[in-house]
């Protein structure tokens, strides 16, 4: 998914997601100079949106709560094949 389908599917806008990469909660792919999104990407963006939406938690409190970061680009580039969604 492409980083256009992804900002519809969450009805997020372009500098919400921006933020989200900056801070290190999404990483995605980037493949022929675009963002691709796995469906993992898909479900942490859900929980971001729960935990700041819906529990009112600011960026610090989204910090504790994320359960490990993902991946670096380059980690999961290069991770077994099993470990991808």
């Amino acid at each position: 998914m492409d980083d256009v389908e992804f900002r519809r599917f969450l009805r997020i806008d372009v500098t919400e997601l921006n933020f989200w990469i900056e801070e290190g909660w999404l990483v995605p792919d980037a493949v022929e100079e675009r963002l691709q999104f796995r469906d993992s990407d898909v479900a942490r963006a859900q929980l971001i949106l729960d935990l700041t939406r819906k529990m009112g938690l600011n960026e610090a409190g989204v910090d504790v709560v994320m359960p490990g970061r993902p991946a670096s680009r380059a980690a999961r580039n290069h991770a077994p094949a099993i470990d991808r969604d």
